[in-house]
Parts: C-alpha cells; sequence; structure tokens
C-alpha cells in the first residue's frame, strides 16, 4: 500500500525546488483503483499574482502507483498535474512531471514534462 503522505512530502518538495510552489501536504480526495494505483489532490497554499485576472482556481492532481521489482528494488511512478479553472469558465490540465521514489520515499529521479519532449525530440532527430 501507497503512503499518499509520504508522497505528498515528496511531491511538495520536488515542486518547491523545482518551481518554487507551495503546496498543502495533506492529500485531499483520496481513491484507489484495483490495480493499488493511488489517486489525490494537493492544494497550492499561494495566491496567483497577477495570474488571478485568469485563474480562478487550481490544485495539484497525483497518480501513484508501485512498479515492479528493478535493480532499484520496488519504485514508485508519481504522475503529478496541475488542474485549474479559468475565470471565463474553462477548465484546463497540465501533467507537471514525473518522480520515482524509493520504498523509503525518497526521490530517485524527476522529469518535467519539457524534459521528457527534449528526449522524445532528440530521439527523434538521432541525437541519442
Amino acid at each position: 500500500m501507497i503512503n499518499t503522505e509520504k508522497v505528498a512530502l515528496a511531491v511538495g518538495e520536488v515542486l518547491n525546488f523545482r518551481f518554487g510552489v507551495g503546496i498543502s501536504a495533506a492529500p485531499i480526495g483520496e481513491s484507489s483503483a484495483r490495480d493499488g494505483e493511488q489517486n489525490f489532490k494537493l492544494s497550492l497554499e499561494q495566491s496567483f499574482g497577477v495570474l488571478t485576472m485568469i485563474i480562478k482556481s487550481a490544485e495539484i492532481h497525483v497518480r501513484a502507483a508501485e512498479l515492479p521489482a528493478s535493480s532499484h528494488g520496488s519504485v514508485f511512478w508519481v504522475r503529478v498535474s496541475l488542474h485549474y479553472n479559468l475565470v471565463s469558465g474553462g477548465r484546463n490540465a497540465s501533467v507537471i512531471c514525473t518522480l520515482w521514489l524509493d520504498k523509503s520515499y525518497a526521490v530517485l529521479a524527476s522529469q518535467t514534462e519539457e524534459e521528457a519532449g527534449r528526449l522524445v525530440d532528440d530521439a527523434s532527430e538521432g541525437a541519442l
């Protein structure tokens, strides 16, 4: 079973370090799938500043799953996305990053979607 509070702490540390974003480490709306995947939300702890003209509300959505044993033993895969509602009434979502955590919930690796896109571009250009 995945400890969502420890996953939330790891997500908070990474988002604060990479993007300067403060989030609440208390999981909200937890649910789990039959395969053991855990889903929950985290709330942002800061205002949107000038973006309040276009963003009405936002929250972080987290999906976490335990992956089979590898050279690091069993690891947790964590997908982090930002879901936001616009003042105009629309809503949108964007994947922020993917994390891999060890069994003690320490971050083994993290990758932003921008970094993942560069890897795909490099591979398609034959640079890898």
